[in-house]
């Protein structure tokens, strides 16, 4: 039993403390009833403690997320401990307390390649110097190569091809920045300098951190469900571990973080009001309209003297310098249209945090790498495909018609057949489709929190 729960702390990135006991020798023969119970006990509770954080995670790195608000399904490890007569019957118990989901599988052998990695050495640093970009002849080529080829972004025959900086070259130059969330522009300047200067033991570490954050998800997320990775700026539509639907999305900036929570949805509303909160009326829009007081007529904003939005308000009789945010008596609401800031489309999921999914006016935003750009909603790139998704009905309810539905400007309730998991999470690693290792920026800061790994002697956890 220890030997497998030892290598499950290196392979899973478990936290180690407090020590395993020493494997017993002989089964526990030659020993009294005293000892034996003792040794009974320890092992008991070395299987509960480290099973438990393979099944359900840390406890205590878990509530060092204040903003995780996803909750796992509790796994008792003691009722998966039933007499193993062999260490292979021992192994597949522990096996059969890992998340079973495919993406923990992937990162989980991803992060044994980048475990190695470490092992060999890493890789070199590319020191201070000039943007290096197609056609450039410099000392620093030749680190750039070796640096891609031990990360995998360029062969290794092309590690000693010269000092020039060649077509090869920008190809390995663009799949690092791909898969690092880059502005993908083949130039090595000042981000994506900074990205190969991360070195593997931090990658290791970031890796870990995901792991632990998959061992905090639901064991079960439903057959057809969305998950929206809010680091990756990004979500999926996954139907029995297959991805059918993927699209880029804007998440909550820095200042507004989206929060990971999970929620259902079991409609969506085509040309909808915006029912503006508290929150950005006071940040966001008074200073506006105290700049311009035709702000709000402008952008088909109502103001309302009640919460039901019964009492409509003439904005041009209100002396807006003398409104304060302290004190903001008002309620607004934005009439459907063009540039309502929800688009033609908003997506309800059940949340305590106010946060949906919708449509946007400014679709320019997509192209950015840096999407942090919401008050905490998730807007969507390709809303109809959602809603085409979520409706799960191609014959009646195809994209092509929710397009021509949101083109029209009606208001309209759609109802799903069937309500639809959604989990909105924060992965800054992951393995997609393609076994390509993907990582992003911590965007809100949360790896720290719980990248804290002591794997005994573990190269790729130090």
């Amino acid at each position: 039993m220890i030997t497998q729960l030892r290598d499950a702390i290196v392979a899973d990135a478990l936290t180690a403390d407090p020590p395993l006991p020493e494997e017993p020798e002989g089964r526990g023969r030659g020993r009294d009833a005293t000892e034996l119970a003792r040794l009974e006990l320890e092992l008991t509770n070395a299987f509960r403690t480290y099973g438990g954080r393979l099944a359900n995670g840390d406890a205590e790195r878990r509530r060092s997320d204040r903003r995780w608000h996803i909750q796992a399904t509790p796994l008792e490890p003691l009722t998966r401990l039933k007499e193993p007569a062999s260490a292979a019957d021992m192994e597949t118990v522990i096996a059969g307390l890992r998340p079973p989901h495919l993406p923990y599988a992937r990162l989980r052998k991803a992060y044994q390649h980048y475990r190695e990695l470490v092992a060999w050495g890493g890789w070199p640093s590319l020191p201070s110097g000039p943007t290096l970009e197609s056609g450039i002849a410099h000392p620093q080529v030749g680190v750039l190569r070796e640096r891609l080829a031990r990360s995998g972004d360029l062969p290794a025959s092309e590690i000693s091809t010269g000092g020039l900086f060649d077509a090869t070259l920008r190809d390995a130059v663009l799949r690092f920045q791909r898969r690092h969330g880059l502005a993908a522009d083949g130039r090595v300047g000042r981000a994506t300098r900074a990205a190969l200067n991360v070195t593997a033991s931090e990658r290791a570490r970031q890796i870990a951190s995901n792991l632990e954050r998959w061992r905090w998800m639901p064991r079960q997320l439903g057959r057809r469900y969305l998950l929206v990775n809010v680091a990756g700026f990004q979500i999926e539509g996954i139907v029995e571990d297959r991805t059918l639907l993927a699209m880029r999305v804007i998440a909550g900036m820095r200042s507004r973080a989206t929060p990971a929570f999970s929620g259902t949805l079991d409609r969506f509303i085509l040309n909808p009001l915006w029912y503006v909160p508290r929150s950005i009326a006071t940040r966001d829009l008074l200073p506006k309209q105290r700049k311009d007081p035709g702000y709000l007529p402008r952008k088909s904003i109502r103001v309302f003297a009640d919460a039901g939005r019964t009492r409509e308000l003439d904005p041009a009789a209100i002396d807006w310098t003398r409104v304060s945010a302290a004190d903001f008596p008002y309620f607004l609401r934005q009439d459907p249209g063009p540039g309502n800031s929800l688009g033609r489309i908003k997506f309800p999921v059940s949340n305590p945090f106010g946060i949906f999914l919708h449509d946007t006016p400014n679709p320019a935003l997509f192209e950015k790498p840096n999407r942090a750009l919401s008050s905490g909603c998730i807007r969507l790139e390709d809303p109809a495909a959602v809603a085409a998704f979520v409706r799960n009905d191609a014959e009646n309810w195809p994209a092509s018609r929710i397009r021509e539905l949101m083109d029209r400007g009606e208001a309209q309730v759609v109802r799903l057949p069937e309500s639809v998991p959604v989990y909105v999470a924060y992965f800054t690693a992951w393995v997609d489709q393609q076994d390509t290792v993907q990582f992003r920026t911590d965007l809100y800061g949360r790896n720290a929190r719980i990248a804290t790994c002591d794997c005994g002697k573990d190269p790729g956890c130090r």
